[in-house]
């Protein structure tokens, strides 16, 4: 909630950049969600199950929602993730680190509410709205976990219809060209090397979600449309908010 509420206010007072008392509130936000984070490593299925509910307490707390409410407050739209300040992208790749934690394994409950959330809406604004490589990786290895081990249908069913082929097709896209400049800088920046396996990993996992989401008849009738799009010569539209 002092995230929420002290980003509510910087946007309120329209401020371009955070101040350093905004920034203490949202570097100690991080620090609790890479807390909760920590103990969910190793595919610990009683925390992550933990996040959602606690069990033998008078109160119980809805982690997951919380943590994907904040998501989407963050990514409200393609605007406001354009105009990120580096600690709010910090945030964000926070956010998609521990849901992506909070999944694998896999725990189905948690996959099963993240798929169902605002988060993927989250993932759509900030694919395609910055250029920021670690947060867009974090923001795919999110959505493959929702998908991860998983023995039935459901979440591919759920994300074949909220996340829009399109929008994966043109950060494909952006990586595809982003790679082919980094292997021309190959032998003059020795930082190229690194960068290039990190995008090509990138690729390889929006590869994996395409095929798992071509198994529902919702993705594969995006997939359709997008390709008669390309052959009547029409421009690859910006994607549908969700």
């Amino acid at each position: 909630e002092l995230i929420s509420d002290e980003i509510l206010e910087q946007r309120r007072l329209q401020r371009t950049e955070p101040t350093e008392e905004t920034i203490e509130v949202l570097k100690d936000g991080m620090a609790t969600i890479q807390y909760l984070q920590g103990l969910c490593e190793n595919h610990y299925r009683p925390a992550q199950d933990m996040l959602r509910t606690q069990a033998g307490h008078a109160g119980s707390v809805d982690i997951i929602k919380a943590v994907t409410d904040l998501a989407l407050l963050v990514c409200r739209d393609s605007a406001i993730v354009a105009n990120l300040s580096d600690t709010e992208l910090e945030v964000v790749t926070c956010i998609f680190e521990f849901l992506s934690d909070a999944m694998q394994g896999p725990c189905p409950d948690n996959q099963e509410q993240i798929a169902r959330s605002d988060a993927i809406v989250a993932i759509s604004n900030m694919l395609l709205s910055t250029e920021e490589l670690e947060v867009r990786f974090a923001a795919v290895c999110m959505l493959k976990s929702c998908l991860e081990g998983r023995e039935d249908e459901v979440v591919h069913q759920t994300l074949g219809s909220n996340v829009e082929a399109i929008m994966l097709e043109q950060y494909q896209s952006n990586l595809l060209e982003l790679a082919k400049k980094l292997h021309k800088k190959m032998r003059k920046d020795d930082d190229a090397k690194d960068q290039l396996e990190d995008v090509m990993d990138g690729i390889v996992s929006v590869k994996t979600i395409e095929a798992e989401l071509s198994t529902t008849d919702a993705y594969i009738e995006q997939k359709e449309g997008v390709e008669a799009d390309k052959q009547d010569g029409g421009d690859m539209l910006r994607p549908r908010n969700l």
